[in-house]
């Protein structure tokens, strides 16, 4: 793997004028799975509804109910989370620093490749069938045995 470019602190900080993310803390063990959406008026990515998820409540009106957490980031720094953990930012109110995010989602050797109603449509595979183990160009292996195999 070659790197081509350097990651310098003007390209990825994040912090609240920029929309750093947000979380509800605690909320991966509610023991629900909430329909994604999409806030962003100008991304036109929507999530297929899966009638079996539940719709996320109005947490900007419900702010005081929970406690949320952020944390402004830094070039190296790493956030690490549950998938079903209530997360999300908002716009990027700064004139001059861009917001980046670069998401990496690792799995462990027993998932499988499943289609369900509300699946991120860039996730999707059309050469991957449902129940095939995720080892693949747009999954790969990057650790077994105790060693990096990418």
């Amino acid at each position: 793997m070659e790197i081509k470019q350097s990651v310098t602190e003007e390209q990825i900080c994040a912090f609240e004028e920029n929309g750093v993310v947000e979380f509800i803390s605690g909320s991966h063990l509610w023991g629900k799975w909430f329909q994604p959406e999409n806030f962003d008026p100008v991304d036109s990515a929507s999530y297929e509804e899966n009638p079996d998820f539940v719709k996320i409540p109005d947490i900007q009106a419900e702010r005081e109910q929970h406690k949320i957490v952020a944390w402004d980031m830094a070039p190296g720094d790493v956030l690490a989370f549950h998938a079903l953990i209530v997360h999300g930012s908002g716009g990027n109110h700064s004139n001059s620093t861009r917001r980046r995010g670069y998401v990496v989602r690792y799995t462990g050797r027993e998932a499988v490749y499943c289609t369900d109603p509300g699946s991120q449509p860039g996730n999707c595979n059309p050469n991957l069938n449902d129940g095939e183990i995720l080892d693949s160009q747009q999954y790969p292996v990057v650790w077994q045995n105790g060693e990096y195999v990418y």
